[in-house]
C-alpha cells in the first residue's frame, strides 16, 4: 500500500500539473479535463492595473481607431467592459503585439446544461464582449483560438454553427409570433404560460450551447469580421491525448490499489476538479441537465380546438423548427461529445504493485509538463507569430487556457512580441477563490 505521506506527494505533483492540462483536452476525442487555476508560483514581471469592471454597455466606434500599446493597457479603454484585470509584459526590440485573453471553457464530456459549465458560459459572454469591442472599435480582425488545428479554422464548422444561429433567431420570432396570436384566440393563460416558460428555457439552453462552442467561433459563425485561426500541431495534439489519457488511467488504478473508493480532495478552487481522477469520475457520471418538456407543451397547444388555421399552421411551423434543431447535431461540422473510455477497458486493470504503478504516475506527469504543457506553449506562441507574418499585421488576440498564462506570456516575449492580458471579470475571479487544503483518506 502507498503510505500517506506518498499518496500527499503524489496529489500535490498531480495539482501543479491540472491547470494546463484543460486546453489540449477541449480538442481531445479521449477523456479530457478542464484547465484550473496555476498552481506554481505568479509570474512577478509585468504591471498589473484593475479595469473598471462595472456592467455598462460598451458603445463601439463605427470607425475603428488603429490601436497603440498605450491605449490598450490603459484600464480606461475597457471601461463599462468585464474587464477585471490588465496586464502588460514587454520585450526589447518587440516587432509586434499579442493581446492575451485566458478563458476558461466547458468542461469537455459533460452536457453543456451540466452547472459544472455555469462559470464557462459567463466567461465566454464576457470575452465575446471583449473580443467585440476590440474588433468594432480598434479593428483588430486577428484572432487565434486554443483547440483548433494550425491555420484557419474549418469553414464547415463555422457554417455548422451559423446555420444552428439562424434556426435560433427563427425558433425565437416563431415562439414570440406564436403566443402572441394564442392571446389573440383566448387560448388558456396557463397553458400559454407553460409553453412560454418552456419555449424561453430552451431558447436559453441553446444560447448556452452556441457560447460554450467558444466566443470568437460565436463571432465568427455570426458574420463578424474576424480572422479566426488554431493554434494546434497535430502531432502534438495527438501525443498528448494518449498521455492525459494514460495518466487518468493510471490514476484509476492507483486509486483502487490503495482501496480508496473516493477520490481524495487537495487543494481546490472553484473552477477545478480536485484532481484527474475526480473529474474523470464526474466524466463518467455524466451528469446533466433535466429533460426539457418543451416537446409535453407542443402536444397540449396541438391539441387546442382553436378551429383556426393560422394558428394551427403557426404551430405546426414553430414545432418544425423545434425539431430540427433537436435533431441537427448530424449536420456537417457539428461538434462531438468525446466519449469518456470506461474503467473495464483500463490497461493497467492487471498492475497489483501500488509501487509499479506510482512509478508510472510520476513519469506521465514529466511527459505532461514536457508535452502538454511546454511544448504547446513553445507550439502556439510561434504559431501565432508565424501567422501575424503571414497576415502582414502586427497585432492579434490570443484566446487560450487561463493556466498557460505565465508559460505563453514568456514564449510570446521570445518570439519578440509585446504581451497584453485582458482578463474577462470571471476568469480573475475564479483565479481569486481562496484554496481549501484537505485531504480525505
Amino acid at each position: 500500500m502507498i503510505s500517506k505521506s506518498e499518496c500527499t506527494h503524489y496529489l500535490s505533483m498531480s495539482k501543479k500539473l491540472l491547470p494546463y492540462i484543460g486546453g489540449l483536452l477541449i480538442i481531445s476525442v479521449l477523456v479530457i479535463l478542464p484547465f484550473i487555476k496555476q498552481t506554481q508560483k505568479k509570474a512577478t514581471f509585468g504591471q498589473t492595473v484593475s479595469a473598471n469592471s462595472s456592467i455598462k454597455k460598451y458603445i463601439s466606434n463605427p470607425a475603428p481607431i488603429s490601436p497603440d500599446k498605450v491605449t490598450l493597457v490603459n484600464s480606461k479603454t475597457y471601461n463599462g467592459l468585464p474587464v477585471g484585470e490588465v496586464k502588460s509584459y514587454e520585450t526589447a526590440d518587440a516587432w509586434g503585439t499579442a493581446v492575451f485573453i485566458p478563458q476558461n471553457h466547458r468542461y469537455p464530456g459533460t452536457d453543456p446544461a451540466d452547472k459544472v459549465n455555469d462559470s464557462a458560459e459567463a466567461a465566454q459572454k464576457q470575452i465575446y464582449d471583449i473580443i467585440s469591442f476590440l474588433n468594432e472599435k480598434y479593428g483588430i480582425k486577428f484572432v487565434m483560438a486554443e483547440g483548433d488545428l494550425y491555420g484557419k479554422v474549418d469553414g464547415d464548422k463555422i457554417d455548422a454553427l451559423a446555420e444552428k444561429i439562424k434556426a435560433r433567431n427563427t425558433f425565437a420570432n416563431q415562439v414570440s409570433v406564436l403566443k402572441t396570436e394564442m392571446k389573440k384566440q383566448n387560448v388558456e393563460a396557463s397553458v400559454i404560460n407553460d409553453f412560454s416558460v418552456s419555449a424561453t428555457g430552451y431558447i436559453e439552453s441553446l444560447d448556452r450551447e452556441i457560447i460554450l462552442q467558444g466566443a470568437p467561433y460565436k463571432m465568427k459563425s455570426e458574420g463578424k469580421n474576424i480572422s479566426l485561426y488554431g493554434s494546434e500541431v497535430q502531432g502534438t495534439q495527438e501525443e498528448s491525448a494518449v498521455i492525459v489519457r494514460n495518466y487518468i488511467y493510471q490514476q484509476d488504478r492507483q486509486k483502487a490499489l490503495t482501496g480508496n473508493q473516493k477520490t481524495p480532495e487537495v487543494a481546490r478552487t472553484d473552477n477545478s476538479q480536485s484532481s484527474l481522477a475526480k473529474a474523470y469520475a464526474l466524466l463518467l457520471s455524466k451528469r446533466g441537465s433535466k429533460d426539457n418538456d418543451l416537446e409535453t407543451s407542443f402536444n397540449s397547444i396541438e391539441q387546442l380546438p382553436s378551429g383556426n388555421s393560422y394558428l394551427d399552421s403557426l404551430i405546426a411551423e414553430t414545432k418544425r423548427t423545434y425539431l430540427s434543431l433537436k435533431n441537427g447535431n448530424g449536420k456537417r461540422g457539428a461538434t462531438t461529445t468525446a466519449t469518456s473510455p470506461s474503467r473495464s477497458e483500463n490497461p493497467y486493470q492487471k498492475i497489483n504493485d501500488p509501487q509499479k504503478i506510482q512509478t508510472l504516475v510520476a513519469q506521465s506527469e514529466n511527459k505532461i509538463q514536457e508535452v502538454v504543457i511546454d511544448r504547446r506553449n513553445v507550439e502556439t506562441a510561434a504559431n501565432f507569430a508565424d501567422l501575424l507574418k503571414t497576415n502582414n499585421t502586427d497585432i492579434g488576440i490570443l484566446q487560450y487556457g487561463a493556466g498557460h498564462e505565465e508559460g505563453l506570456v514568456k514564449e510570446l516575449n521570445k518570439q519578440g512580441l509585446n504581451v497584453i492580458i485582458v482578463k474577462a471579470d470571471e476568469v480573475l475571479e475564479r483565479e481569486n477563490v481562496p484554496k481549501i487544503s484537505s485531504l480525505k483518506q
